[in-house]
């Protein structure tokens, strides 16, 4: 049966015991570790008593505030969903949590607030009672079975549960997962719509609140799922805790919620999103350029910066989906062509290669001609410009070419300028190659 659990130091037992008959005479069951039989596993019993209390009520002093044991079991209490009420027995500094809590100010010994206690705990248990998870006459036995395993003291129990409901092909499991949604047990209302949320075409307005809810939950690997479904279920009101949970230790956590973020299409999320393309993680990073990616020109700073990226795999695709936005993206990409970072200037001009807007062309055309800048990469740079003049296939980028191709160069380069004067294909690019050809023994492949 569910109770109100008492947290306590052993010095403070007297009092205890006086709240314990006071809550008992308001008709309500209590524990306390008094109750503990001869032989009984510590742990185990507390952990026990917690999970099937609604409400723990934790006795504070200077000492319990000290006390690993009272600590634990409150934050045992709070992690598992289990409301925690803060009774201050002495001025005590209170753990921020428990501040959060708003506690009861019991240090006046002529004017302590036991009715208002009675009331709050009152208040819990009828929000205990009353959601109790509707069963549809119509349920097949393994669902019933299901149902009451959800609120098994044995968290084991009550994941393999959510399991067997969520595998089973019938509404009635439907039906009892989203009642889970209003369980008192944290654990049992996140389980539940976890598995909600991956099933296709079920809708609930209670789901992302949940989801939310998930986002703080001790397990790092709880909130990474939370922040995968919220990514799916789209409600924009997660977002200042998607936000927050960009400071996870998790790295796959700060990932899941980049992604969750550029999912809701908020473009104030942009800022944040591009601060992440400095993470130390490779997946985190390319997670907030994949992002950026669906707010197109907005996001377009963003995606230039990241043409710099340390990691092979990110240039390239911050350079496709630039590509993609096309012509809004030409400014930040002439730009970046002056970028002291020799990747930038690689890729930004690869990038401005397949958008093909002539435009650019005065601005490729003085790096051919790129020598030592610091950093390196000047040859890739002469490259990389003589291909996009190419593929853009001016004209105007004859004569430059052509300047650029009988200057002494790297055989690389030249092949490159070749090239492109080739793909330009008139009738003086094609003279000015076959001349030097003939020169240099060169053969196009």
């Amino acid at each position: 049966m569910a109770h109100v659990f008492v947290s306590y130091k052993h010095d403070d037992g007297d009092f205890a015991a006086a709240l314990k008959q006071h809550i008992e005479a308001a008709g309500f069951d209590v524990w306390m570790d008094i109750d503990l039989r001869a032989g009984d596993v510590w742990r185990e019993a507390i952990d026990h008593a917690l999970r099937q209390s609604y409400v723990c009520v934790v006795i504070m002093t200077p000492a319990a505030s000290e006390s690993p044991y009272v600590t634990y079991e409150w934050a045992y209490a709070w992690g598992a969903g289990v409301r925690v009420i803060p009774v201050l027995l002495e001025p005590t500094d209170l753990h921020p949590r428990l501040e959060a809590l708003q506690y009861l100010d019991f240090t006046d010994r002529m004017n302590r607030p036991w009715d208002t206690l009675l009331q709050h705990i009152g208040d819990i248990a009828g929000e205990y009672q009353a959601v109790a998870i509707h069963v549809p006459r119509d349920a097949p036995p393994a669902v019933k079975q299901a149902v009451l395993a959800l609120d098994s003291p044995d968290s084991d129990e009550r994941v393999a549960a959510m399991d067997s409901l969520a595998q089973m092909d019938h509404p009635a499991a439907v039906q009892v997962l989203l009642g889970a949604l209003n369980h008192p047990t944290r654990d049992v209302r996140i389980q539940a719509v976890m598995r909600l949320a991956a099933m296709p075409g079920v809708t609930d307005d209670r789901i992302a609140p949940v989801l939310v809810e998930a986002l703080e939950h001790d397990d790092y690997t709880v909130r990474r799922d939370a922040a995968r479904a919220l990514k799916d279920v789209g409600d924009a009101g997660a977002v200042p805790k998607l936000i927050d949970r960009l400071l996870d230790e998790a790295s796959s956590v700060r990932q899941a919620a980049i992604g969750a973020l550029g999912a809701l299409g908020d473009e104030s999320v942009i800022p944040h999103l591009v601060a992440y393309l400095d993470d130390k993680t490779f997946l985190v990073r390319k997670a907030a350029v994949e992002a950026l990616a669906g707010f197109g020109e907005a996001a377009v700073p963003g995606l230039v910066k990241a043409l710099g990226d340390e990691h092979h795999e990110i240039r390239p695709l911050a350079a496709a989906i630039l590509a993609d936005i096309g012509p809004a993206a030409v400014p930040a990409l002439r730009d970046a062509l002056n970028d002291p970072d020799w990747r930038v200037r690689v890729n930004a001009a690869a990038t401005l290669g397949t958008i093909g807007d002539a435009v650019v062309v005065p601005d490729l055309i003085p790096l051919l001609r790129e020598q030592g800048r610091e950093g390196g990469g000047s040859r890739a740079v002469r490259q990389t410009a003589a291909r996009a003049l190419g593929r853009i296939g001016d004209p105007a980028a004859i004569q430059p070419l052509v300047t650029a191709l009988n200057a002494k160069d790297h055989k690389d380069v030249k092949d490159d300028i070749a090239r492109a004067l080739l793909a330009i294909d008139t009738p003086e690019a094609r003279h000015a190659v076959e001349q030097w050809a003939k020169r240099s023994r060169w053969l196009p492949r």
